[in-house]
């Protein structure tokens, strides 16, 4: 089972991702009857989760958890996997529970750095908690991930720049570096299909943390910084660390969002269409004559904040990015629409059902958020 593949198809990405940090919450439109700012619900989606799969998971679903591959058997287990073989476990979790409820549970260091020490750190403290003479082996598990996460980074482009950019530092002339002789130095062994770009260079030495310089007869240029080269060098395992996780504690990472979760002043200025949390969506042509039955002109380019092509509409609301205003449920859902490169739209009709309004004032658990399959 593709997991990372049916969450694409449903819209619950960000469920997935979210599901370790405690305090998140996802927008589903429910009510589109409603209006803007009130159709939407909000859900917390924090809580274990164990993800069973025959399929490579997603890279950026890989950063939000601890994967194991589980190796081939090679005897036959006679006896069958029924819930009924799991009470005694379950009724020992939940004597834990109980024995343990209220009580804090006792405080650790990050037992690596990044997001993977935000994932790991709980499982120290239960750990610590649970079987403290065990937690030199689960340090050196953590240290073991650690490393192959590192070896995976230096196989990646990012990885080549670093080392292009070691061997240059003497073309540095008043602290700036040609782009060009970067991207030269990367396509000498390259064959021509795989040879990148002054462009997709420059894009990623800036997500590497270097500054855009001023453009000289050589063209683009980035601000030399050797303290950020060597840090860069450490995180993509090219240097040995001077720094320890047992040492220093790391700041919690930002999330990948695919939406925004604020108000965007860029939006704003420029007279763009946001619905008030930072979810964006094509500024209708006629947004203030669009009633219930009147329906925005159709969008003709991608959505402004998340670059999503995929729309939908129900017979309350205009048009909307799914990606920012995903749909509670696909009853609600008149009408799906993706946009192409060129502004040409491909329609996606539903058979549209009789929209029945919720029973609950607000539902209470993300499961009432979850696409129906």
């Amino acid at each position: 089972m593709n997991v990372w593949g049916k969450a694409q198809r449903e819209g619950s990405q960000d469920v997935i991702l979210g599901r370790y940090e405690r305090g998140i919450r996802v927008p589903r439109v429910v009510y589109p009857d409603r209006g803007p700012h009130r159709d939407t619900v909000y859900f917390s989606i924090f809580g274990p989760t164990v993800i069973g799969t025959n399929e490579a998971i997603h890279h950026i679903l890989d950063t939000r958890g601890v994967t194991i591959t589980m190796p081939e058997a090679r005897r036959n287990f006679e006896d069958d996997v029924t819930p009924e073989a799991a009470r005694p476990l379950r009724e020992r979790l939940a004597a834990f529970r109980a024995r343990h409820l209220g009580r804090p549970l006792p405080q650790v260091r990050k037992p690596a750095f990044g997001r993977l020490g935000d994932i790991l750190k709980p499982l120290r403290q239960v750990v610590r908690r649970v079987r403290p003479d065990r937690e030199d082996a689960f340090l050196a598990f953590a240290a073991d991930l650690e490393r192959e996460r590192i070896q995976e980074k230096a196989d990646t482009l990012e990885s080549e720049i670093l080392r292009v950019l070691d061997g240059v530092r003497e073309r540095v002339e008043e602290g700036l570096l040609p782009v060009r002789l970067v991207t030269q130095a990367l396509n000498e062994e390259r064959p021509e299909k795989d040879r990148v770009s002054d462009q997709k260079v420059g894009k990623r030495l800036r997500s590497l943390g270097f500054e855009k310089g001023q453009r000289t007869a050589e063209g683009a240029t980035i601000k030399w910084d050797d303290e950020k080269l060597v840090r860069a060098m450490e995180a993509y395992g090219l240097r040995d660390s001077t720094h320890s996780a047992h040492s220093t504690s790391s700041t919690a990472p930002a999330l990948d969002h695919d939406q925004a979760d604020a108000e965007c002043v860029e939006c704003d200025e420029s007279g763009q269409h946001t619905e008030g949390n930072g979810a964006h969506t094509p500024r209708p042509a006629h947004e203030s004559d669009s009633g219930p039955n009147e329906l925005a002109s159709e969008p003709r380019h991608a959505c402004y904040a998340c670059g999503g092509t995929r729309f939908w509409r129900s017979t309350y609301s205009p048009w909307v990015c799914a990606r920012c205003h995903p749909p509670g449920n696909r009853d609600l859902v008149a009408e799906w629409l993706e946009v192409g490169p060129n502004g040409e739209a491909e329609h996606q009709c539903e058979v549209l059902k009789p929209y029945r309004k919720p029973t609950m004032e607000k539902p209470t658990t993300a499961a009432g958020a979850a696409l129906d399959a």
